[in-house]
């Protein structure tokens, strides 16, 4: 093979060095992983979005179920409040027995 350069006499090639690499199969891995990379991406972002609303949602449960509880406490505490106290004035009276003995209960709990 023979080649001519500009301002060169004619050269004569005795050894070519080189390759040649097809690229193409790796540039198609490459695609591949990063549409990959994307769509666990996605799914990854869509998942933490559902895990931010379910924390929410329990922190408001969470919320809700101490107030109901601290209104049930006070809606039982006040009657048994009374209670308790009507008790304790009826044992100031003149009571049978028996009488003394019911009224001594609630003041004894």
């Amino acid at each position: 093979m023979k080649r001519i350069y500009p301002g060169t006499a004619d050269v004569t090639v005795v050894r070519w060095f080189g390759s040649s690499t097809d690229i193409h199969e790796q540039k198609e891995f490459a695609q591949m992983l990063e549409r990959k990379v994307a769509e666990r991406t996605q799914e990854l972002t869509k998942l933490n979005s559902e895990l931010v609303r379910a924390t929410d949602a329990a922190m408001e449960s969470a919320k809700v179920k101490s107030e109901f509880l601290a209104n049930m406490s006070h809606e039982i505490r006040t009657p048994l409040t009374a209670m308790i106290g009507m008790a304790d004035l009826l044992l100031e009276t003149s009571l049978t027995a028996i009488q003394q003995e019911y009224c001594s209960g609630p003041c004894q709990a």
